[in-house]
């Protein structure tokens, strides 16, 4: 995506202005306001169950991991379980979504992330 905003030419993507977007919202406002408002996104586009669909909840699961770390410590449980999902999907694109939210998990919902993680050879 290449535009031209005052007078300066910009190749920022869509995707990296909406990452930058739901960070920045999931950052600045209260998680008992913001959190339900993506869970129930996440949740929609979970239950439509196309790949371009799992991946972008994914994608936005990852995303507010930060912001929301609160919400997300309280339903952690759900959380990991809509990853794990990902994790085994038979598209690409949706596990790589998976395998960024669940980075993303590690990063801002420890030592709650790894409670419900097991790990079978």
């Amino acid at each position: 995506y290449q535009r031209r905003v005052h007078g300066v030419e910009s190749n920022t993507s869509v995707l990296q202005l909406s990452v930058r977007l739901l960070e920045g919202v999931a950052d600045a406002l209260p998680n008992n306001t913001v959190f339900p408002l993506f869970s129930a996104w996440v949740s929609a586009r979970l239950q439509e169950a196309t790949p371009p669909s799992l991946k972008a909840a994914l994608l936005t699961i990852g995303i507010v991991a930060n912001g929301c770390r609160d919400a997300a410590r309280k339903n952690i449980q759900h959380f990991v379980q809509m990853i794990v999902s990902g994790l085994g999907h038979s598209e690409p694109q949706v596990r790589q979504a998976a395998c960024f939210a669940c980075s993303r998990a590690l990063d801002f919902l420890q030592p709650e992330v790894l409670d419900h993680c097991q790990y079978s050879a």
